[in-house]
């Protein structure tokens, strides 16, 4: 066969292979078509892939879309917009009962109260109540925390029974009188009641289950003088007092609180209640001067043993030099066992540290002390700690175990050389004499570098560290005893 057969043989077998191949192309399309088909069709009888997230998962989702206040819808609407993206949504709103155990009450819809009590099913309820002139329904709770409540609202709700009530905080209370719904007929599990800026009401009569109970009074309102006389006593652990109490009337040891573990006052006749009352097993005494004329010579005298179980005592800050307003010894007789003391002024060293004007300190006095916390600074506190050290290095003389004293908030003053100058001189005097914490910035600001690389061990580099605090951190560092914040 010449050259020119065999080319026209070449040719030929080519189309019949191209004809071949094009039939396939075509094939294949067609078979493309058809998978395609078949996927979408799946596609379409298969849930939509969010919906393939589990019901937790979209519970956690819808929560926090629902719950963020931060814009202008309402929760009713929120949820309806979630509910329309499709059924299976719709159906886990309405079947979950955790979506509708916050409600907010900000306008009338017993309704919407309605519909999200019964669809909270037996879920503890969270209800935020705003209160507008025309509220008529409010539905029952396990919490009540409302910013202030007006007389019409107590008029609202006091006929309703809150049988699984346990807390309730009320920080402003304008009522003439001690609401009903809180009187142990109608609120008779309450353990834990909060009342701010009211009166000493004479029918007040909260269920004997009281665990805690914190009341503010009203300045020179007028009250009831048999008040403290109606306070449970049974149960209760936890007493605080702020404001006028000057109408109430007391006699020496006849309000016994025999479970009272902490007590908070500050009211304007501080000893008389003090004289009244019968505390065994009170562990936690919380002292703050209500006024002036409260901050007497005679303040903690004659107190004889009622405070031995007193453990905690603690000072909050008073604009007051209670040292030239309260006789330290009368303290001392009073709270003789106390093992921890807070200052929240170290201005009041001078009231807590025994000392004489000679400047001789008493070593032996507050003896069963363990730890010392002190809050900072007052405008001149590094002289105040000229008292500190002196006191700790005569109990170090008399081998009296060393204290724990925390040190806290201390900061760079306006005279930041003379602070720099006590910092130090404090640090190194009296961490020989304590277990010393400075929960504090110091009166610098280090600077830290830190240099690493490749076949090189890192360097830290620390600069404008006194070298006193420097050589205790590298300890610290060598010891482990670091701690990471």
């Amino acid at each position: 066969m010449d050259e020119l057969s065999k080319a026209r043989a070449e040719l030929t077998r080519l189309q019949e292979k191209e004809k071949e191949l094009v039939k396939h192309l075509l094939d294949t399309r067609a078979e493309i078509s058809v998978q395609q088909r078949i996927i979408s069709s799946e596609i379409k009888l298969r849930p939509p892939a969010i919906n393939t997230l589990s019901h937790e998962a979209l519970l956690l989702i819808f929560r926090s879309v629902i719950y963020d206040h931060s814009g202008p819808a309402s929760l009713g609407e929120r949820k309806q917009r979630l509910a329309s993206v499709s059924q299976h949504w719709k159906n886990l709103i309405l079947s979950s009962p955790s979506l509708w155990n916050i409600i907010m009450v900000s306008e009338v819809d017993s309704v919407l109260i309605e519909t999200s009590l019964k669809r909270s099913r037996e879920t503890p309820l969270d209800i935020v109540i705003k209160i507008s002139p025309n509220h008529t329904t409010l539905p029952s709770s396990l919490d009540i925390l409302v910013s202030s409540l007006s007389n019409l609202v107590i008029e609202k709700i006091n006929h309703l029974y809150f049988p699984s009530l346990k807390r309730v905080t009320i920080p402003v209370l304008k009522a003439a009188g001690y609401p009903n719904f809180l009187f142990s007929l109608y609120a008779p599990a309450l353990e834990h009641l909060h009342l701010g800026k009211h009166v000493a009401w004479q029918d007040f009569s909260p269920a004997i289950t009281l665990k805690s109970l914190n009341l503010t009074f009203r300045q020179s309102a007028t009250g009831s003088p048999s008040f403290p006389y109606l306070i449970p006593t049974q149960t209760l652990t936890t007493l605080s007092l702020s404001g006028d109490i000057s109408k109430w009337a007391f006699r020496p040891n006849t309000i016994p609180f025999l479970h009272l573990n902490t007590l908070t006052l500050c009211v304007n006749n501080t000893m008389r209640f003090l004289e009244a009352i019968v505390v065994p097993n009170l562990e936690h005494f919380v002292y703050s001067t209500f006024s002036k004329n409260d901050s007497r010579l005679d303040l903690f005298a004659n107190l004889g043993s009622k405070f031995d179980s007193v453990h905690h005592l603690r000072f909050l800050d008073t604009s007051l030099d209670l040292g030239s307003h309260i006789n330290p010894e009368y303290l001392r007789q009073a709270f003789r066992h106390v093992r921890h003391a807070e200052l929240d002024s170290l201005s009041m060293l001078n009231l807590f540290v025994p000392h004489q004007p000679c400047g001789t300190f008493r070593g032996d006095v507050w003896s069963d002390l363990v730890s010392l916390t002190l809050h900072g600074p007052c405008t001149l506190w590094y002289r105040t700690l000229d008292l500190l050290s002196g006191w700790l290095e005569e109990r170090k003389r008399l081998n009296i175990p060393p204290l724990h004293v925390k040190v806290k908030g201390i900061r760079e003053l306006d005279n930041s050389n003379a602070v720099h100058q006590y910092f130090l001189r404090y640090y190194h005097v009296t961490k020989d004499m304590c277990t010393l914490e400075l929960d504090a910035r110091l009166p610098v600001s280090p600077k830290i570098s830190i240099s690493v690389g490749h076949d090189l061990s890192p360097e830290l580099h620390l600069s404008d560290i006194p070298p006193e605090v420097m050589e205790d951190i590298v300890s610290a560092f060598l010891a482990g005893n670091v701690c990471y914040s």
